[in-house]
Formats: structure tokens, sequence, C-alpha cells
């Protein structure tokens, strides 16, 4: 146990869910990606997000989705407010927050479920079918998106 940390996902400090089982997991303290790497990153996306570089959502999903590529696009000037963060992720200063962090409802303008199951990933606008017994649990990967293109862009379908 000595060579691992148990790492939160998304940082307390970027509003990471501290006792949630899904934003929890081992991390080597050695080697490439190492802990210390990810300490280093956690802490320069807090700095960005308290500076009004980077909205928070996007600092949170940029972290849970692929830590690595985060620091490379970070590193090379890529991330910050007014650019995309990852190719699937949110757009900055929308309120999606990542996996891992509690959130009990949508922001404001965006109403389009995304959810996951055994069919793939689905979204749902509010006239669907489903839409009304679809429930989003964040901490899975499902998410909330404001327009069609967007879930599309993300990869996520509608439904049949």
């Amino acid at each position: 146990m000595a060579d691992y940390e148990l790492d939160h996902i998304v940082p307390l400090a970027l509003g990471g869910h501290p006792r949630k089982l899904s934003n929890l997991q081992l991390q080597p303290w050695h080697g490439a990606d190492s802990a210390t790497d990810k300490d280093g990153l956690e802490r320069r996306l807090q700095r960005m997000v308290c500076d009004r570089q980077i909205a928070l959502a996007d600092a949170q999903y940029c972290i849970a989705d692929d830590w690595q590529a985060c620091a490379t696009r970070i590193a090379a000037g890529h991330l910050r407010n007014g650019t995309a963060v990852v190719a699937s992720g949110p757009s900055p200063g929308s309120a999606r927050p990542a996996p891992g962090v509690a959130a009990a409802s949508p922001p404001a303008a965006c109403r389009i479920k995304g959810n996951i199951s055994s069919s793939g990933r689905i979204y749902h606008v509010p006239a669907s079918r489903s839409y009304e017994s679809t429930v989003i649990d964040e901490s899975r990967g499902e998410r909330w998106f404001c327009t069609e293109d967007e879930a599309r862009a993300a990869g996520w379908r509608a439904p049949k």
C-alpha cells in the first residue's frame, strides 16, 4: 500500500465528492503518470479556477475525463476560458459537473439528459417518451446537455 495513494478522481478542492466510491481510485506514487504528477495538476487547476481562467465545471470534467491529456493541454496553453476542454467535454462556462461531483439538478438552460444504458449513450430531450423516467447519475458519467448538437458532438445518440 505504501506505493499507492487513495486518490479523488475529482479533487476535493474542485468540488469532488469526498466519500463517493466512484470518485476514488488507487494511483501509484512512482513512475509515469504518478500521483505526484496529478497532485500538481490539481493545484494548477484550482489556481486557474480561482483566477477565473477556466470554469469550475470544465476543470472538473478535464481532470475526471483524462487527467494526462488535461495536463498536456494546460502545458500547451490550450486550456482556458474560450477553448474546448477535451473533444467530448463541456464547453467553457458551462455548469455541468464531472463524474464524481455531487449535483442534484441540471444547469438552468441545459435540460437534455445524457443517459448511459445497456443500449449505449443516449440523450433524451424533454419531449422524449422516456424523459420523465430517466434519472441522471453523474457519478456514472451521465450528464446534462444544453443542445442536441452538443450531445451528438460528445458521442451520444437520440433514442430509437
